[in-house]
Order: C-alpha cells, then structure tokens, then sequence
C-alpha cells in the first residue's frame, strides 16, 4: 500500500472531542474525509444522527430511520457528493480505553465497505485519546491500516489556540446532545 498521512482539521477535532466529553455516555456520529494523493484530510462538522446511547457506557446506535431520511434529504437536496464525503465513523468509548471492539467491529463491516472503496473509523474517550485506522474496501478487502503518531492537524495549531476553540463551541455541542441523544437503560435496551 501507499505511504499516506491523515490530518484533521482543527474544528472537527473540537467537535468530536467536545461531543465525548459533554456525553456522559458513548455517543457516534460521521465526519467527511477527502483523499488527495496520499492525504486524508477530515473536515467540516461532525454529523450526529439520533441515537440511542446504553445508560452504562457501552453502546450506541443510529436511529436507522432519522438516518436514512438524513441521506434521502442530501440526495434531494443536490448535496449527493458531499454526503459520499462522510467517510468517517467516530465514536467515543467515554471513560473506556480506546480500541476496536468486538462490537466496533461488527459495525466497521456494516458501514461504507458494500459501496465505498475505503473507510476511515476512529474512536476517542474523555481522556482526550484516541484510535484511527483506514479500511480499504476496493479493488478487495485489506487488513486494517492503523495511524500510530498523534493525530495531524490540517492548519498550525496550539493547546491555546484549540481551547478557546473548544470553549466557542462547547455550548452548541450541548444543544446538538439534548436534541440527538437518547439515554436508554441497559435493562430495556433489547425492548426497544
């Protein structure tokens, strides 16, 4: 495989963080990420669709309906590019380490492989760590390509610089969790 580098830009960073920390709760969403020659480049806000987060931390789902009328409206809407763009799949695994579980991935295998050539799939926690690795899909199934250095960022930025950001955003953040999230608990997650 190609030699390729992974930079993020430093509002997704923010955003994503921002969503592991203000949840109290695992919490997921999808990011946009373009590839220039050997470059990944993550950008633009994070969508989070509705979802359904396990009361004890350890699981999160999309609501599949709310999610596909997200895709059918950037289809109508003329944004199918910009919807083919969210190659992303974040996660934070709260308190817990950050790694691929079992159930990550179960998920990996559902999301992008069917139609997409590559994926890239990451998970943070409230520590402010995080896992990233590229899946390529096409022309056939490769092992997972893991990203060992700390994450890059796409434009010069320092601790300084990233909190006043992070402070900026964090109340938007808040809002997009009350109105996405929905805590469920462990003991009626199967019932729903």
């Amino acid at each position: 495989m190609e030699e390729f580098e992974v930079v993020i830009d430093p509002t997704s960073y923010a955003d994503i963080f921002l969503a592991a920390d203000i949840c109290p709760v695992e919490i997921s969403g999808l990011a946009k990420v373009i590839k220039e020659s050997g470059r990944y480049l993550i950008f633009g806000e994070p969508f989070i669709p509705k979802q359904k987060c396990m009361d004890n931390g350890t699981e999160t789902d999309f609501d599949m309906i709310a999610y596909g009328k997200w895709c059918d409206e950037m289809i109508r809407s003329g944004r199918e590019v910009e919807l083919k763009q969210f190659r992303l799949w974040w996660h934070s695994h709260a308190r817990s380490d950050v790694y691929f579980s079992i159930t990550d991935e179960n998920t990996i295998t559902t999301i992008g492989g069917f139609y997409s050539e590559w994926w890239m799939h990451l998970v943070v926690n409230k520590r402010n760590q995080a896992s990233l690795r590229l899946d390529i899909y096409k022309p056939e199934r490769q092992p997972p390509k893991y990203i060992e250095t700390k994450i890059k960022f796409s434009s010069p930025t320092n601790s300084a610089m990233m909190k006043n950001l992070m402070s900026e955003r964090k109340e938007r953040m808040r809002k997009i969790i009350e109105e996405k999230v929905e805590i469920v608990s462990a003991w009626r997650w199967d019932d729903d």
